[in-house]
């Protein structure tokens, strides 16, 4: 929820995460990632949701930070006890593009783990 420490900004070659599957932890990891890479680099991004108008929000925010999907491997990560999302998350490799910037910036106190009510 906080930012990136300034000293380990542009610091990463390579960023692994696995955030909470609804759009704004998504966005949040996302843009923190973005900020910990150096030019090029990559993040390999595990996300569950099995609803197609949440994979879309979270695929146009990987744009509109500057990241291209360079492969998806579907259902990769298994989870037990994870009915909700079939036991499963699918497995994205990510590449920076120079025009990379993070949606989220400074301190994020929004919900994470539920999805806010429209």
């Amino acid at each position: 929820r906080d930012p990136l420490p300034a000293r380990l900004a542009a610091s990463f070659d390579t960023v692994l995460t696995d955030p909470p599957y609804t759009v704004a932890g998504a966005r949040l990891f996302l843009s923190r990632a973005a900020e910990a890479l150096r030019a090029g680099g990559t993040v390999l991004f595990s996300f569950g949701s099995r609803r197609a108008e949440t994979t879309f929000q979270v695929q146009r925010d990987l744009a509109r930070i500057g990241f291209v999907i360079q492969s998806l491997a579907a259902d990769f990560n298994q989870y037990v006890g994870a009915g909700a999302l079939a036991g499963t998350s699918h497995l994205y490799q990510l590449r920076a593009t120079p025009s990379l910037a993070p949606l989220v910036t400074g301190s994020f106190d929004g919900p994470l783990y539920t999805a806010e009510a429209r």
